[in-house]
């Protein structure tokens, strides 16, 4: 048996890493590797989670995908379940306000939020309403808070309709304004219509 030189068997080994056959680099080069280009990893709960699943400040700056501080970044349930978000903290979410409610623990995205009880409008409403100041009269009860008594434009904060409430809302304004225009021949403005919707009168 012929014997086999160590410098000719080095040779032949890194040449064996070195080589790659041509169709596996075909088939590299044309692999497409954006699969995963909306997704981000959480490094709590260690899962590839969509855009939407993060505040906004997580995805940016330092921890965006090629950021120094990539491998700190959490999802918004991590960050609810483990206490890093506080009722009463506003969130950021796809350019749009979350904060969380002390009561049921969720993230409010719709609805009104007081920021002195820290609760949604659902909760508020579940719960019995705080005795009535007597320097408060009726028509002052309104646009307050049922807990704390205080201005709706002070401490509680709207974040907006559902999205549905929008699309019924908009609909309803373009068939007003379609009738008045086939009617009068001229495209009316959408304040005309809007104490009309509100009052039901279609």
């Amino acid at each position: 048996m012929a014997k086999v030189s160590a410098s000719h068997l080095s040779s032949r080994t890194k040449s064996s890493k070195v080589a790659m056959p041509i169709n596996l680099l075909k088939y590299l080069l044309i692999t497409n590797h954006s699969r995963y280009n909306h997704f981000f990893s959480c490094n709590i709960c260690l899962k590839l989670r969509p855009r939407n699943a993060f505040a906004d400040k997580q995805l940016q700056a330092k921890r965006r995908k090629d950021g120094t501080q990539k491998d700190r970044r959490f999802c918004l349930d991590c960050g609810c379940c483990n206490k890093m978000y506080q009722p009463g903290h506003f969130l950021k979410v796809n350019g749009r306000d979350e904060v969380l409610c002390a009561m049921c623990r969720e993230r409010c995205r719709y609805g009104r939020y007081c920021t002195r009880c820290r609760m949604c409008e659902p909760c508020i409403s579940k719960l019995p309403p705080a005795p009535v100041p007597s320097i408060l009269i009726s028509e002052e009860l309104e646009d307050r808070c049922p807990q704390c008594w205080l201005k709706a434009g002070d401490f509680a904060i709207d974040l907006g309709k559902p999205p549905g409430e929008f699309q019924l809302e908009d609909m309803l304004m373009a068939m007003k304004m379609s009738e008045f225009e086939s009617d009068y021949g001229f495209t009316g403005s959408p304040e005309w219509f809007e104490e009309d919707i509100a009052h039901g009168n279609f």
